[in-house]
């Protein structure tokens, strides 16, 4: 599996670890049905979790681990969804890519 995000970045599901996958899973899954984006920033959601994952897979660049650009993208997702953010001119692209 691999995930694409709203600008066309794809990132493969598959090369996380199970802790990672495990993340992703609850992420994706809560971003579905969110009440609002920031939610998923609330720390006992998801937000502080894959802060933590990051910062332990590559240290002080831990906002560039795919993990935390989902996140990211999934917020921009929601708040679109939700009208707190402006709708682009094109559809986002479906965010997961079955191989």
């Amino acid at each position: 599996m691999k995930y694409q995000t709203i600008d066309g970045i794809i990132y493969d599901i598959e090369a996380f670890t199970s802790e990672e996958k495990k993340l992703f899973e609850g992420l994706y899954n809560y971003s579905l049905t969110a009440p609002h984006w920031s939610s998923v920033m609330q720390p006992h959601i998801y937000h502080r979790a894959v802060i933590e994952t990051a910062m332990a897979a590559i240290g002080e660049r831990w906002q560039e681990h795919p993990l935390y650009r989902i996140n990211l993208d999934l917020m921009s997702r929601i708040g679109v969804r939700h009208g707190d953010l402006k709708q682009p001119e094109k559809p986002f692209p479906d965010p997961i890519l079955e191989e």
